[in-house]
């Protein structure tokens, strides 16, 4: 796999998958060439298997974060990188939306954050919080490595780091923006 993200037409952040995809086009461009497919007399097993798959992602994240953390009604998650790819604020079909939709829904309080995304995410999931500090801990309280979906703006330091040992386990905390 490496060895492809080293291709230029195809870049290694390519490479970094997230729980599907989405966007305005590929969904559309793909139930299209089924579609079409489909009308010229051709099973495309390959590519409604994909669509399928990819449809059933966010809800089978949703079950293992449920199994894992059953009552979510006592639960709040903390959702990183909220756009359907990084470094945009495109909410259009992004898997976050139905993530954070059937979270909701199970009765969970759900806080998000992405450092592009955040007007139009509003719109789209009113009844999300905004996470105003932030810092990603693990179930005994230290800090874990690194925020899903390439939210590249935001530093989560190592476990160990100096600023861990002496913070609560429930605090979280806003860190600046890399590069800025």
């Amino acid at each position: 796999m490496k060895a492809m993200g080293l291709d230029a037409r195809i870049g290694a952040a390519f490479l970094q998958a997230g729980l599907g995809y989405g966007g305005s086009c590929f969904p559309k461009d793909t139930d299209a060439l089924v579609h079409t497919a489909a009308t010229l007399g051709y099973r495309f097993d390959i590519l409604r298997a994909a669509v399928d798959v990819n449809a059933g992602r966010a809800g089978h994240f949703v079950d293992m974060i449920e199994r894992a953390l059953a009552p979510l009604n006592t639960r709040r998650i903390a959702i990183l990188g909220l756009a359907f790819k990084p470094n945009t604020d495109d909410m259009r079909e992004a898997k976050s939306i139905e993530v954070i939709s059937r979270l909701v829904d199970l009765g969970a309080t759900v806080c998000a954050y992405d450092p592009v995304a955040m007007m139009n995410a509003r719109k789209t999931l009113p009844t999300v919080r905004r996470v105003r500090r932030l810092a990603v801990r693990g179930g005994d309280g230290r800090r874990r490595g690194r925020a899903h979906h390439g939210v590249e703006r935001v530093q989560v330091p190592e476990p160990g780091a100096a600023a861990d040992r002496d913070a609560a386990p429930d605090r979280l905390r806003r860190t600046e923006p890399l590069g800025s």
